[in-house]
């Protein structure tokens, strides 16, 4: 809910708009159709003030023109805007909290006026990181149409061009049905927030559902000769999005850090728990010659439909380190069956509240890798004091664990076990791609 998390959440979203082709377009149209989308999506924040006004000095209005808001109502009518599967789960939770649903809402709402302007800021501010995204594919997938059809009309490949507003509407189609959109969620995959399993299923979906969406799309356009152009265009930008980013940049890595897939397939096995063999790694090192790995899997959106696949050439690599007589179709299955298994986790897994509720009273104090948060013997009041800590850990706003790491990194100071923390990789970790000491020994609990 903290700031580093809104960044993340826009700029993970703008690799939606690399997986469809329309952020490599002409850069000009681009950057136009930005500023247009801007001026677009309703005024999220005070809109007085004068940072506001200097950013209108920059092209970025600071309030809605009258056109603007029609073109905002046309996309909201439209259902494009306020439709983010990410930001409507994290909306709806919010939501939650401000009605006072659960046990933590009628704890967090005693914190007065201030927990409501907060709530309704940050409601807010997820709408407006979607809106923004899904107003500028719109633009861009309708300039795109528009240009395709102006040639196929003057070549006289058709009789008609259609309408701006029969273009529009094909723009609008075209992110929703390729950008995840909560108004596609069936009516399961909503109602599961509301029970005690993962609270964020409907991004999973909807990532699923889209990917398919994307590669259909671009082959019917390839096949259609007003579009065909189109259609090649957003099937090479998948194609490259999907299963080029982290490949390429994982390659880069290991030229520049000495790495090799031994090495890489020795930390999956020696420091990596079992769930996360499969994950999408990059390989570093720390001025010291220290071997370094960045779970890249969380700030990868489409890592959901590339994750299986992910475990299967990891599986691969490892049993060809390893066990180097293992046949391959014995390592193929064994990295689908990670992968699948990683894949249908979400819909599954008990959601966080409901996990530290578990440790707290249905195993008395003990977690789900069975460690002791209190001794049993120990007073109620110690007891309460640790259950305290242990939950406000797990579940506090604003990245606080990661803060808290950030702030000691700062100072130079250790940990109270002793560790000590880069401050460049714990503020990559905020946005999801923290570097991590391989340390096998601190994982001899996953071998055992």
């Amino acid at each position: 809910l903290g700031p580093f998390a809104h960044t993340r959440n826009f700029l993970t979203s703008a690799v939606f708009s690399l997986g469809t082709g329309n952020l490599t377009k002409n850069p000009v149209t681009s950057v136009r159709n930005f500023r247009k989308a801007w001026n677009t999506i309703q005024p999220q924040l005070a809109a007085d003030g004068k940072l506001w006004k200097k950013i209108g000095t920059l092209g970025l209005s600071y309030r809605n023109t009258p056109a603007s808001q029609r073109f905002y109502k046309f996309l909201l009518d439209e259902n494009v805007t306020q439709s983010g599967a990410n930001a409507t789960e994290i909306a709806g939770m919010l939501d939650d909290m401000g009605k006072g649903k659960d046990m933590f809402v009628r704890f967090f709402g005693k914190l007065g006026e201030i927990s409501k302007k907060g709530y309704v800021i940050m409601n807010k501010m997820y709408v407006a990181e979607d809106d923004l995204w899904k107003a500028f594919n719109v633009l861009q997938e309708n300039d795109t149409y528009t240009n395709a059809y102006k040639a196929a009309f003057k070549k006289g490949t058709i009789d008609k061009m259609p309408t701006e507003l029969e273009l529009l509407r094909m723009a609008t189609k075209i992110v929703r049905d390729t950008v995840p959109n909560y108004s596609r969620v069936g009516d399961f995959v909503r109602n599961m927030r509301k029970t005690p399993l993962s609270n964020f299923v409907a991004f999973p979906t909807e990532v699923t559902r889209t990917s398919g969406n994307i590669y259909s799309l671009g082959l019917q356009e390839s096949a259609d000769p007003v579009l065909s152009y189109v259609g090649k265009r957003r099937l090479i930008s998948f194609a490259a999005t999907v299963g080029g980013i982290i490949p390429t940049t994982n390659h880069i890595l290991r030229g520049l850090y000495g790495g090799t897939e031994e090495v890489e397939a020795a930390i999956r096995t020696l420091s990596l728990a079992p769930y996360a063999k499969g994950t999408s790694l990059f390989i570093t090192r720390d001025k010291d010659g220290t071997w370094k790995y960045i779970d890249a899997s969380g700030a990868f959106v489409y890592d959901t439909v590339t994750n299986p696949i992910q475990a299967v050439i990891a599986q691969t690599a490892q049993d060809r380190t390893f066990k180097p007589g293992t046949p391959l179709k014995v390592s193929v299955f064994d990295g689908l069956a990670q992968g699948f298994k990683r894949f249908i986790a979400p819909y599954f897994e008990p959601s966080i509240w409901y996990e530290t509720m578990l440790s707290l009273y249905a195993r008395n104090g003990v977690t789900e890798n069975g460690n002791s948060l209190w001794n049993q013997e120990a007073p109620e009041g110690e007891k309460f004091e640790k259950a305290l800590k242990y939950t406000l850990k797990n579940v506090a706003p604003f990245s606080a664990q990661q803060m808290e790491r950030l702030i000691l990194g700062l100072q130079n100071k250790p940990s109270i076990r002793g560790e000590k923390f880069n401050v460049y990789d714990e503020l990559a970790g905020l946005y999801g791609l923290r570097a991590i000491k391989v340390e096998p020994e601190k994982n001899i609990e996953f071998k055992i």
